[in-house]
């Protein structure tokens, strides 16, 4: 018998202190980390663009769960994994996809822009326990889509984000 979910992926309380969120909206300056950590062997979720800010606002990607450094950009914490604005040219509208996938021996976090693959953002070996997870600073203010409600450029062969579940 399977029991229903109540409480959705979303972010967590655990956030810079200058970090705002509101629903799935994140602004201010900081990181902040999702309140479930990728299990799966293959998932997915989207970051909506809402303002981009400048180039190197924003990151978005996976970190491991610590309270160390929120109100640093994940690029510059230590165990994450993300990819930086700076790198990529984006507007506002625009939908970053990220794929995590666990079922070779090393991991692999993959990146799209509009549903197309950014190849070179290809990133592999992260290791522990990650939470999907974004930073900002300056104007950047990005929204969340965990669960797929849906997904406006899903990738074949992954699902949105579930809670582990205990087997009895």
């Amino acid at each position: 018998m399977s029991q229903a979910v109540t409480n959705p992926v979303s972010w967590s309380a655990m956030k810079g202190s200058s970090c705002k969120v509101n629903a799935a909206k994140v602004s201010g300056v900081g990181t902040v980390l999702s309140n479930a950590a990728l299990y799966q062997t293959c998932s997915f979720f989207e970051i909506n663009i809402l303002k981009p800010g400048e180039p190197g606002d924003f990151c978005i990607g996976v970190t491991q769960k610590s309270k160390d450094k929120l109100e640093l950009q994940l690029s510059q914490r230590n165990h994450s994994w993300a990819l930086s604005s700076s790198n990529i040219s984006c507007k506002e509208g625009d939908v970053i996809g990220v794929t995590f996938d666990q079922a070779d021996v090393r991991s692999v976090l993959r990146f799209y822009l509009n549903g197309e693959e950014l190849t070179g953002e290809k990133i592999a070996g992260t290791r522990g326990d990650v939470y999907p997870a974004v930073s900002v600073k300056g104007t950047a203010v990005l929204e969340a889509n965990f669960d797929g409600t849906p997904f406006k450029h899903p990738v074949g062969g992954y699902d949105g984000i579930i809670f582990a579940q205990d087997m009895i």
